[in-house]
């Protein structure tokens, strides 16, 4: 690829009507989106996190030598 040829694809491209540009500025509409993306985001983390199958401890005893009487 030339550079000249760079020019030309993006002269190709369209631009953002006015209602585009307004709606990428307008800031209480951006902080929606923010929060809306964010909730998202939340609910995919905490499915996953409910999901997960429980990771056993390191240093955690095995089950049957919890549950034996001491001497």
């Amino acid at each position: 690829m030339k550079l000249s040829d760079i020019g030309s694809a993006s002269a190709a491209a369209t631009l953002p009507t006015q209602l585009t540009r307004f709606w990428r500025t307008f800031l209480p509409y951006q902080f929606f989106r923010f929060i809306v993306i964010n909730f998202k985001m939340l609910r995919l983390i905490l499915r996953s996190h409910d999901s997960a199958p429980s990771i056993p401890r390191v240093n955690a005893k095995p089950e049957h030598e919890t549950n034996r009487p001491t001497p």
